[in-house]
């Protein structure tokens, strides 16, 4: 079995605002996602494609 070093998996984290900063995002994934943070513990959200256009609609609407 090939085993992934703790090391590597750790650096990932870190990586991400890199990916983001090479995308032209100059933004912690932390403050894009704020808005739609659930309070609480953080849990991976899954959204249907319905959720998805309901979402995308209340956004258009605050603006």
């Amino acid at each position: 079995a090939l085993e992934t070093p703790v090391k590597e998996e750790l650096n990932i984290e870190e990586r991400i605002p890199i990916y983001l900063r090479n995308l032209g995002i100059d933004q912690s994934p932390g403050t894009i996602l704020t808005p739609f943070a659930p309070r609480g513990p953080i849990r991976e959200v899954e959204f249907s494609p319905s959720e998805l256009r309901t979402l995308k609609d209340s956004t258009d609407t605050l603006t």
